[in-house]
């Protein structure tokens, strides 16, 4: 609140103010000269040059409320630390989205990853693996580790990614490395692995 308040803003502008700023931005990436009078922002004979060859991708993080705002803007709603059952809510309701503005927004989600070259990992082994992550912040109502992470031998990965993919997860950004804790050679070493035994098995 006090990041928001130090603009000028509050927490409750969130949203009317993301809608008018990606209609401005991807109106900017198209046409030559944009007049926006909205509720937030009020622009004149405004260009930006030089613009894009094509439109850039728009990854919008979010949930349940934003699937309407991805849909109509972005190329991918991705998600937080999402359970099953809610990547499959989402799904469902991100294509019905897409159906009525004829638009092709993925679904996606930032996910932790371990990988184990040989051993399996049981519940408790990914709760302790984890603890420490965001999974311990407690402004952030987080599911358990063992619930959302991609993690044990490469099969346990496999399977939990093509788990997600079955309900409509089809972008992934996997996150190798605690930060702040584990040095960078870790991230390298875990993606090397995931390289190696997981992506064949996918």
């Amino acid at each position: 609140e006090k990041m928001f308040s130090a603009y000028g803003a509050t927490l409750k502008q969130r949203a009317s103010r993301s809608n008018e700023q990606l209609e401005i931005i991807t109106r900017l990436w198209s046409e030559p000269r944009v007049d926006h009078h909205g509720k937030r922002y009020h622009l004149e004979d405004m260009t930006c040059e030089p613009k894009p060859a094509t439109a850039p991708p728009i990854w919008w993080a979010g949930g349940e409320k934003s699937i309407e705002r991805a849909a109509r803007y972005a190329t991918c709603l991705d998600l937080f630390l999402p359970p099953l059952e809610e990547v499959n809510t989402i799904a469902l309701k991100l294509r019905e989205e897409n159906q009525r503005l004829g638009t092709e927004t993925e679904l996606g989600s930032w996910v932790y990853t371990h990988v184990e070259a040989t051993k399996s990992m049981t519940g408790e082994d990914i709760d302790t693996r984890f603890a420490g992550y965001y999974f311990s912040d407690e402004r952030i109502a987080a599911p358990r580790p063992r619930d959302v992470a991609v993690a044990g031998d490469p099969r346990q990965c496999a399977d939990k990614i093509a788990e997600y993919e079955g309900l409509g997860l089809t972008r992934f950004v996997l996150d190798f490395q605690n930060h702040g804790v584990d040095p960078v050679d870790t991230g390298i070493a875990q993606m090397e692995l995931f390289a190696e035994r997981v992506a064949p098995l996918l």
